[in-house]
């Protein structure tokens, strides 16, 4: 009888962990299912918001130089050549933009501003900002009222070379599309929400118009300033100290930032270290040769 119960005990506990295996099995099967589904939804609505942003986006264009013979007009309402601007040794911090832009263009303006309060450069002096608007409809009007509101924060911070050292362009549609093809700056207008698309970056040229560096995101440390522009300078803008620091730092194209060089950092601590021993050696054997003598 004790027999016939413990095989009964035993198909019980067979039958029950077959259940619950099942169970686990459906259930786990029907919310990778649900997740697959979900997931695909996804997909569909990225993919199909992603058909209507075809063109947008950038295509680093590093070393080509820019047609410095585009005109646009300044605050003044005045035509300028960018050959006017881009030119001696200074380089160049362009931000492309457009001044009826409810959200992004004015934060990365304001992220380059963040940057640009901590520099010890000033506009002008050591380097330029061009933001070209590419909207044609943006009116010079629109663009001197921009610049007023931004100058004056930066001149009320010491910035005082602010006034002449950035400018607001606007300009005709050619002229734009000159300008954002060779810096392979590729936007949209979407008709529905009446505004544009883009990517958020800083673009750095040279004194010569030569694209150097990109910059992305919304948020530009001055140490990212400082070495995107070091490198447009070719190393002609800085002090030792900052040709130090850039040395130390190296571009990442894969998050368009700059990071800590290990290997810069070792070999410069490596040169450090014998500089501090040969002169350790050099006062031991000072002092030695003086006993001697003595």
């Amino acid at each position: 009888m004790s027999k016939k119960i413990k095989i009964l005990t035993q198909v019980k506990v067979t039958i029950r962990t077959s259940f619950f295996r099942f169970s686990y099995i459906f259930f786990a099967s029907f919310f990778i299912l649900l997740l697959l589904s979900t997931e695909n939804a996804s997909a569909q609505r990225v993919l199909k918001h992603a058909r209507g942003l075809e063109g947008v986006g950038i295509t680093e264009k590093l070393g080509n130089k820019i047609p410095l013979n585009l005109t646009f007009t300044n605050t003044d309402g005045k035509p300028i050549q960018l050959g006017q601007i881009i030119k001696g040794d200074k380089p160049v911090i362009l931000d492309l933009a457009y001044f009826t832009c409810p959200m992004l263009c004015p934060m990365i303006i304001h992220g380059m501003m963040d940057g640009v309060k901590k520099l010890d450069w000033s506009p002008n002096k050591d380097y330029k900002i061009i933001t070209v608007s590419f909207d044609p409809h943006d009116t010079y009007k629109v663009a001197a009222a921009k610049k007023k509101a931004y100058v004056d924060t930066l001149t009320a911070l010491g910035k005082k070379g602010a006034e002449d050292g950035w400018y607001f362009l606007t300009g005709k549609q050619d002229q734009i599309k000159k300008l954002t093809k060779a810096v392979g700056f590729g936007y949209k207008y979407l008709p529905k929400k009446k505004m544009y698309a883009h990517t958020a970056t800083l673009i750095f040229l040279s004194s010569k118009g030569k694209i150097s560096r990109y910059l992305y995101g919304i948020s530009f440390p001055t140490i990212q300033l400082k070495n995107a522009l070091g490198d447009a300078a070719d190393g002609h803008i800085g002090s030792t100290l900052d040709k130090i620091i850039l040395y130390c730092c190296q571009y990442d194209p894969g998050t368009g930032k700059y990071t800590a060089s290990v290997k810069n950092i070792m070999k410069l601590s490596g040169v450090v270290v014998m500089i501090l021993l040969g002169g350790f050696l050099g006062i031991l054997w000072f002092k030695e040769k003086k006993a001697k003598h003595t």
